[in-house]
């Protein structure tokens, strides 16, 4: 999407573009499988933090809930790394540096319009067979 001014507007959080440009980011079903598992455990983790520190033995036990956190986020990281492209954070870094990054790595088509298109720019590549 362009805003007036010609730059690039980020799709509304939840909406329909943006949960188009989320399947689009994570086509492998290894890396989506990843993020199924690792986006729980980064909301579960701090959110157990309390009940880790009131039933442990000391702060240490809260440990728990960060390191369910730092796995979740490691999945997703793991995955992206099999997709092929850069995770939102590194994404988000990259373009404050003003780096190159990878958004969307395209999949060849298989000959059926991608389900993932739903009106966005198609990243299909037709085959020549």
């Amino acid at each position: 999407m362009a805003s007036p001014d010609g730059g690039s507007e980020r799709p509304r959080l939840l909406g329909r573009e943006w949960w188009v440009h989320w399947l689009e980011r994570h086509q492998h079903p290894v890396n989506y499988a990843l993020h199924l598992v690792g986006i729980p455990l980064i909301i579960i983790g701090p959110l157990l933090a309390p009940i880790f520190w009131w039933v442990g033995d000391s702060w240490m036990d809260m440990g728990w809930s960060v390191l369910l956190f730092l796995i979740g986020y490691g999945l997703q990281f793991l995955g992206h790394a099999i997709e092929g492209n850069d995770a939102g954070e590194i994404i988000a870094v990259k373009r404050w540096l003003g780096l190159p990054f990878v958004a969307v790595v395209p999949r060849v088509a298989t000959g059926k319009e991608s389900a993932l298109h739903l009106g966005a720019v198609s990243t299909s590549v037709e085959s020549g067979s």
